[in-house]
């Protein structure tokens, strides 16, 4: 090969490492264009029709804002329900962002993966179901709830006079009382054994949950020492105490484990007890007579209450929220609203912080809700007076 040969031939790579770095170079021009449009569509954008799976083809519309550019943190709109709550995304924002996790004043929700769709995670998929019957199964007046260290519900099915436990999932797992109760309201879970207040006898029975066994019953209707008027709420302190809401004789009624009496709790000042929680030495109580939130010590100095009020013209509770479960982890307080049909968020200093569902027979919609709790990880579940809708919600 002579030397013009080979002249010739290193012009022609020159020509084409030209081309190509031409090439090259647009095409980089061109994915930077498209990175930018893709950061800006996730900073300042609306993911188009995003859609919950298992939504009946209803579209929903969510809107991102992140705190600054370049974070990842944020905040999750939409144009019906306004902040859902703050999100994250996860992964490299400005060239391969993947999901975001949405995480509500509850728990986590949902994720959005990177075809834009909103999708649950696996573990907190929703359930809702439960029709109005006398079936194992079925519910008729359900009041009450307790959730167990397994994450089993138990439920006051009120006017089918028994107990029933569901799965985390909602399955149907086994029931027991019919032969005992007449009006079942609460129900508190400590190891293998139930607690049960009933209206309707003014007692409280003992139950061994493995052997479906009454091990004791305690009250009677009166004014005195372990004597109840109504009593509603329940809870097992962790101090191997249990906590009564004596409704209609003001005050909380004390007993041990085996149901001996030990104190009444009248210094606690409360007009109409409907629920209580004991944790930490400290006293929960929501008195729908007033209605307020009480929050009191051990010895029955009140620490602080959420007062029944207005704020942007809309009620903080209802004299018919009987029911509330308390989020440790975060601070908040979930009281069940019966009249406006929702449930209501609050922080531990009074403030609203959100209102999951409204009135209807949709999946996060609710007909007079009445128990409700929270699980290990996070879910709420709740059921419902209303024979309308589903009785008995997980989300």
């Amino acid at each position: 090969m002579n030397l013009e040969t080979i002249k010739g031939r290193l012009k022609d790579l020159r020509t084409n490492i030209s081309m190509n770095f031409k090439i090259l170079h647009s095409k980089l021009d061109e994915y930077e264009q498209l990175i930018g449009e893709e950061l800006d569509r996730l900073l300042n954008g609306v993911i188009q029709q995003a859609t919950t799976p298992n939504s009946d083809s209803r579209d929903v519309e969510w809107k991102i804002e992140l705190q600054e550019l370049g974070q990842t943190r944020g905040s999750l709109f939409n144009e019906t329900n306004g902040k859902l709550g703050e999100v994250e995304v996860l992964g490299d924002i400005r060239l391969n962002w993947n999901q975001i996790e949405f995480d509500n004043a509850m728990q986590n929700m949902c994720v959005i993966d990177n075809s834009l769709k909103v999708k649950e995670v696996e573990e907190f998929s929703p359930f809702t179901g439960c029709r109005e019957g006398h079936l194992p199964g079925e519910l008729h007046g359900p009041r009450g709830l307790s959730v167990d260290i397994l994450d089993n519900i138990y439920i006051s099915d009120q006017y089918n006079k028994r107990i029933q436990i569901f799965s985390k999932n909602g399955e149907y797992l086994q029931h027991f009382g019919d032969e005992h109760l007449t009006g079942p309201w609460s129900v508190a879970v400590i190891g293998d054994n139930a607690y049960v207040t009933d209206a309707g006898q003014h007692s409280v029975f003992w139950f061994k949950i493995s052997e479906s066994k009454l091990v004791k019953k305690s009250g009677g209707k009166g004014t005195g020492n372990g004597q109840f008027n109504v009593p509603h709420g329940i809870d097992g302190g962790g101090d191997d105490l249990i906590y009564i809401c004596d409704c209609f004789n003001n005050r909380i009624t004390v007993l041990d484990q085996q149901l001996d009496f030990v104190k009444q709790q009248c210094e606690l000042q409360v007009m109409r007890p409907d629920d209580v929680i004991v944790k930490d030495n400290m006293i929960f109580v929501l008195d729908s007579n007033d209605p307020c939130f009480h929050a009191f010590n051990i010895d029955g100095v009140k620490v602080f209450s959420i007062i029944h009020g207005v704020n942007d013209n809309e009620p903080h509770m209802t004299k018919w929220g009987y029911f509330f479960a308390i989020n440790w982890e975060k601070g908040l307080v979930l009281i069940s609203d019966a009249v406006n049909h929702c449930l209501r968020i609050f922080s531990l200093k009074g403030e609203l912080v959100q209102t999951l569902g409204q009135v209807g027979i949709d999946k996060g919609e609710f007909m007079t809700p009445q128990g409700v709790g929270i699980m290990s990880d996070k879910r709420v579940v709740t059921v419902c007076l209303d024979k309308k809708s589903d009785m008995l919600q997980i989300f």
